[in-house]
């Protein structure tokens, strides 16, 4: 279950940062009306790394904890 809800994660992930990229490349091409898109998409992706970070970290600790308990 954790694996497909990491693999879930990992897809949200490559979604948004090709969404992200061709609102860049529209922004490199002058179409400033895709700023608010390309911040906003930023910022969901930060939000998402972190998470994922947290994740991460949770279960070194939860794995270092079962081994002490052990």
């Amino acid at each position: 279950m954790a694996t497909e809800a990491a693999k879930a994660h990992q897809q949200e992930i490559a979604r948004l940062t090709a969404a992200r990229d061709k609102l860049a490349t529209l922004l490199a091409g002058g179409e400033i009306w895709a700023l608010p898109l390309f911040t906003r998409l930023e910022a969901e992706l930060a939000q998402l790394e972190a998470r994922g970070d947290v994740l991460a970290r949770a279960r070194q600790i939860a794995e270092m904890a079962a081994r002490k308990a052990a």
